[in-house]
């Protein structure tokens, strides 16, 4: 049985994956942004491995799908010093 909660769950985590991979320079702190994430795309693997009843491809399919969407839909920002000197 599949239950159907995780796969968009997993969308999410791969669609914030790829929002920081591709404006990494931008932020702060996107080191530990990457490394949340890897820690959330492990623990969810190690649940779905664990447990009875997990469909894992459902994991998989909403990480990549969530990061595919991501790189193609969301708009690429660029950070553009603007001097008050002139």
């Amino acid at each position: 049985m599949v239950k159907g909660s995780e796969g968009h769950r997993n969308s999410e985590v791969g669609s914030f994956a790829m929002f920081v991979l591709r404006h990494r320079g931008m932020f702060k702190g996107s080191e530990g942004y990457r490394k949340y994430i890897a820690q959330v795309i492990m623990l969810n693997k190690a649940f779905g491995l664990l447990s009875e009843g997990i469909d894992n491809w459902g994991h998989v399919g909403g990480l990549i799908g969530g990061a595919a969407v991501s790189w193609l839909l969301s708009p690429t920002w660029k950070v553009e010093s603007v001097s008050c000197n002139g």
